[in-house]
């Protein structure tokens, strides 16, 4: 029944004698189309990065598998070793630890200075 009804709206819109076009049709027209086009090709990017996000996820959980399956007792070992000569590290490690957190904080306040620094002379 809705079927009729548009039929009978289009063959009466036709059937009149101001049926003449606006003269901006076209480019409404082509306007709609490009937009159309637009978003399903943002659609479909949006789709590929996903894609390939779950492609990674799934492919870095499979090389963790991996690995762990194949060398999971050595690198126990090793981390285990590893863990044991941080612990008898003496006072003496103290100084360069320091000195690596002043070298930092000061490559960070050298960062923030050259932002701010760019950011008012940018004109």
């Amino acid at each position: 029944m809705k079927q009729e009804a548009k039929d009978r709206g289009l063959k009466k819109a036709l059937g009149s004698k101001n049926s003449a076009l606006p003269s901006n049709f076209t480019f409404c027209t082509m306007r709609k189309v490009e937009e159309y086009i637009r978003t399903r090709e943002k659609r479909a990017e949006q789709q590929m990065l996903y894609s390939i996000v779950a492609v990674s996820a799934a492919l870095s959980a499979v090389l963790g598998i991996i690995v762990d399956h194949f060398y999971g007792e050595e690198l126990k070992r090793m981390f285990s070793s590893i863990a044991e000569t941080f612990l008898q590290l003496d006072i003496f490690a103290t100084p360069y630890i320091l000195f690596a957190i002043i070298l930092i904080l000061l490559i960070l306040f050298d960062h923030w200075m050259r932002s701010s620094y760019y950011k008012r002379h940018k004109e």
